[in-house]
């Protein structure tokens, strides 16, 4: 049976039941203001911590200030960790920089309000489901490109085709590439290989481009570094390598309730936090991303920055590789490295004591699908029993293991490096650029890692970092070959509800007997902004931030 469905309802059981407990702190709970009747277009952030984060520890502010919708001519100067490698991701993985310029140049087929966990319109309007596999899209009739030229359903299907082609994003991994079909100018048919929970969500996250305007820049490499034709909030203007990006608004951007304050966004590239802190500090810049806890703390109530917290329903696993092959085969082991893990001082150490600690996946404890193994919810901390149990397996050598990590996951990296260190497991610990991560865990290179999960109830992807039959295309994973384990993961992506939460019940029983995981704790991010402005926003993963809306507090 076909079913519409406006964006009044598109709303995840998950993802409204994840916006509970998003990222615990001692200090408040979450602040933003709602979008008003379900719809997705984005409202204004509360005043000094943005539009959906979690409000900074020690604040009491609970009402959003007024949005200024004012139009300027004036810049806005953003300090980022480092230079991207590339401004789309049609080609290859985007590393954490690229996304968060490439937030402005792109804009997706749906959007995702993060203060309620709704779907939202975007290029796309609507869709009908026409079966659990193939989906109708009608795009908005007025989408267009910074020229004008209107965005069409042959420039999404060919979007969407180069996807499934490079399998640059995850999403992509699902798609029925011949079953992608244009119907008319503003409506398409998208195709899945099977169910795939939580389809839309992909959706929110890539922005659609057009084969005719990649040819014009040179190809997919040369728009890479120079995109000339794009359809999101802003436009690219200018890169000067090793200084800076200008990115400038898009006057015929789709959405006329949208309004970018700063004509232009410029970001330079400064990869010492310290560095980035001062510039805020001394008025050289407005905003400084991806700063420490022990940092950004101290500045609250303070007399020239704002602290800004942000983050999304996320959290930290340290994931085993090759569990039937590597290191890691042996069950004791992994079971012995589990007891070492101290969780808490990576929650003291990294955030402050802010946050949580967490199982595993589908946290929070209000998500239907979260089921207490452990008591309390937590695997319990006995660096004793780690080492007895490496013992009685006979372990008297130094065990060498290889954990590569993205630059935000470097501090939880070598806090369970001194862990084990004590039982005589030496982890080498690599920090890598996203698109090089994501390359190694997709051929396996590497023996653990630290996996940021987000919305697990929303996205296949957290199944498939388990299932030993997708092996590549996919980031990171535990690779166990039980046929076992796949036949519990496709119980627990059934589209039929309540055999999908028996499913994940039964798969992540698995996961927790086998210790194929190890919960370690919720996702926070601290920035500092200029005072009084107003308007940062997380994306789906650690790190990355929308500037779009930000401008100075009402």
């Amino acid at each position: 049976m076909k079913r519409k469905y406006s964006f009044r309802v598109l709303v995840s059981v998950f993802a409204l039941l994840l916006l509970v407990a998003s990222c615990s702190t001692p200090a408040a709970g979450p602040s933003a203001s709602p979008s008003g009747g379900g719809s997705n277009t984005p409202s204004q952030a509360p005043g000094g911590s943005g539009t959906t984060p979690t409000q900074g520890p020690g604040s009491t502010e609970t009402t959003p200030s007024a949005p200024n919708l004012e139009k300027t001519d004036e810049t806005l100067v953003v300090c980022i960790s480092g230079e991207p490698v590339r401004l789309s991701c049609l080609n290859t993985s985007p590393s954490n920089n690229d996304v968060i310029v490439g937030d402005l140049l792109w804009a997706p087929l749906f959007q995702i309000n993060y203060s309620n966990m709704e779907f939202g319109p975007g290029l796309a309007t609507h869709y009908d489901e026409i079966d659990e596999t193939h989906y109708r899209i009608f795009l908005r009739k007025d989408a267009c490109f910074e020229d004008g030229t209107p965005v069409t359903a042959e420039d999404c299907v060919w979007t969407l085709k180069q996807y499934a082609s490079t399998g640059a994003v995850q999403f992509a991994n699902y798609l029925d590439a011949d079953g992608i079909i244009v119907e008319d100018e503003h409506t398409f048919v998208i195709a899945y290989k099977t169910f795939t929970t939580g389809w839309q969500y992909g959706l929110t996250r890539e922005g659609m481009h057009s084969e005719a305007m990649v040819e014009a820049a040179g190809g997919l490499e040369a728009m890479d570094k120079n995109p000339g034709m794009t359809c999101g909030r802003y436009k690219f203007t200018e890169w000067v390598t090793g200084q800076y990006i200008l990115c400038e608004r898009n006057e015929n951007y789709w959405d006329e309730n949208y309004v970018g304050y700063y004509k232009y966004i410029k970001f330079i590239f400064v990869g010492d936090v310290t560095s980035r802190l001062m510039a805020v500090q001394s008025g050289d810049a407005n905003v400084a991303l991806s700063l420490p806890m022990s940092m950004v703390l101290p500045l609250e109530n303070g007399p020239n920055v704002d602290p800004a917290y942000t983050s999304f329903p996320g959290f930290h696993n340290l994931v085993f590789y090759n569990v039937s092959e590597g290191p890691f085969a042996d069950p004791k082991l992994r079971e012995a490295v589990n007891y070492m893990i101290d969780a808490n001082a990576m929650l003291a150490v990294v955030n402050m004591g802010y946050g949580k600690l967490v199982q595993g996946y589908f946290e929070p404890p209000e998500n239907p699908y979260y089921f207490e193994y452990y008591p309390g919810g937590v695997h319990p901390f006995d660096p004793e029993k780690g080492k007895q149990l490496m013992a009685e397996a006979g372990y008297t050598d130094t065990v060498s293991v290889y954990l590569p990590c993205l630059p935000t996951a470097e501090a939880l990296a070598v806090i369970v490096k001194e862990n084990l260190r004590a039982a005589n497991i030496d982890v080498q610990i690599e920090v890598l650029d996203t698109s090089v991560n994501v390359q190694y865990l997709r051929n396996g290179n590497y023996d653990m890692h630290i996996a940021t999960a987000g919305y697990p109830g929303m996205s296949a992807d957290i199944f498939e970092r388990l299932n030993p039959n997708f092996v590549g295309r996919v980031n990171g994973g535990c690779r166990t070959s039980d046929p076992a384990l796949t036949e519990l993961i496709n119980k627990a992506r059934s589209s039929d509800p309540v055999k999908a939460k028996e499913g994940v019940k039964e798969t992540m029983t698995y996961v927790y007997e086998n210790n194929l995981i190890r919960g370690l704790m919720t996702n926070f991010d601290c920035h500092v902004v200029s005072k009084g402005l107003d308007g940062l926003r997380p994306l789906s993963r650690a790190a990355q931030i929308s500037l779009a809306y930000l401008s100075p507090a009402a």
